[in-house]
């Protein structure tokens, strides 16, 4: 008997956590962690793969220092390194969309996407168009 589910995406996550944390203080303290995940989507013949890094507050009134840090990696690391505010089921839509177009295909390099396939990625996100 079947649930009538039915596969929408197919993705895998390998994610490599960290803690940020006080050293300053004793016993050390956890500000934030870090996580990065390498996200590969698959769509039949086509893999997808990308990273990303996520910073979540873990301590009470740490969202101004978390915010601080991930301006910094910003900062120090675009356009490589930018700020992305979807998740990922989300930016496997967008990218699904936009695999049938030949520009975006034009994106990726051995399967990784290049920093303005983001910009593209985006504006399908934004427009509401999936």
């Amino acid at each position: 008997m079947t649930m009538g589910l039915e596969v929408i995406q197919e993705r895998r996550t390998y994610r490599e956590p960290r803690w940020i944390v006080i050293r300053d203080k004793a016993p050390v303290s956890v500000l934030a962690e870090l996580a990065i995940d390498h996200v590969a989507y698959d769509f039949g013949d086509i893999s997808v793969r990308l990273s990303e890094i996520e910073i979540e507050a873990k301590a009470v009134r740490s969202l101004s220092k978390v915010r601080e840090i991930a301006d910094a990696l910003v900062s120090k690391y675009s356009p490589s390194l930018q700020q992305w505010f979807h998740g990922k089921f989300v930016t496997g839509l967008a990218i699904e969309k936009l695999l049938k177009t030949k520009a975006f295909r034009s994106s990726l390099v051995n399967g990784d996407l290049d920093p303005e396939a983001f910009q593209l990625i985006d504006h399908v996100i934004q427009s509401r168009r999936l």
